[in-house]
């Protein structure tokens, strides 16, 4: 008697099983390595891979011809789908969202709502959160004291997120630094100039 289960991606009842490594619903076509968790509530789904010590739990959801390899970590109510990449040290977390050919690799975090998608490429110590939009590759500025992250829509130093349009209330000394550190690099775009 073959065991199913419904994703709840539209394909219905499909053959699955539980991971041996965490008790987490697996389709049977997708690959699973032994050494990789899959939590009780987590699902991986359709053709999607975890492999190496990656790990997906909480209610996350890996599917379609998803990837999470390496060390990465996917967790919370997160979903990474399409052809989108997670590895390396990454972690996807909160009730973020990875798709398309979206590739988030090195030490990165998405969490919050953010959704990273399309041919977007985030490495390092990104660090992507609340609500952002990243449709394209974000720009990353690292310093000593803080982490400068600009998406689509939104400014992050640090912990913080602003929008464009509003001010920057950051300590004079941070927002001077950001602008003298972000400036060479943004010259080209000049709109970015006008929604500070």
């Amino acid at each position: 008697m073959t065991t199913t289960f419904d994703f709840k991606d539209g394909q219905g009842s499909v053959p699955a099983h539980q991971h041996p490594n965490g008790g987490g619903w697996v389709a049977d076509t997708t690959s699973i390595a032994e050494t990789a968790f899959i939590g009780p509530n987590a699902q991986v789904g359709g053709n999607a891979r975890v492999c190496g010590d990656a790990q997906v739990s909480g209610s996350a959801q890996v599917f379609d011809n998803a990837r999470v390899y390496g060390d990465a970590l996917v967790f919370g109510e997160a979903r990474v789908f399409g052809e989108a990449r997670v590895f390396g040290e990454a972690r996807v977390f909160g009730k973020a969202k990875v798709l398309d050919n979206a590739h988030v690799g090195g030490n990165a975090r998405i969490s919050g709502t953010a959704r990273v998608y399309e041919n977007t490429r985030i490495s390092g110590e990104a660090r992507i959160f609340d609500a952002s939009e990243c449709r394209e590759t974000p720009i990353i500025i690292s310093t000593p004291e803080f982490i400068v992250t600009i998406t689509d829509n939104l400014i992050h130093v640090g912990e913080q997120s602003f929008e464009f349009g509003k001010p920057l209330t950051l300590p004079e000394p941070y927002l001077s630094c950001i602008l003298e550190l972000t400036r060479p690099t943004l010259e080209p775009l000049p709109t970015f100039w006008e929604k500070l």
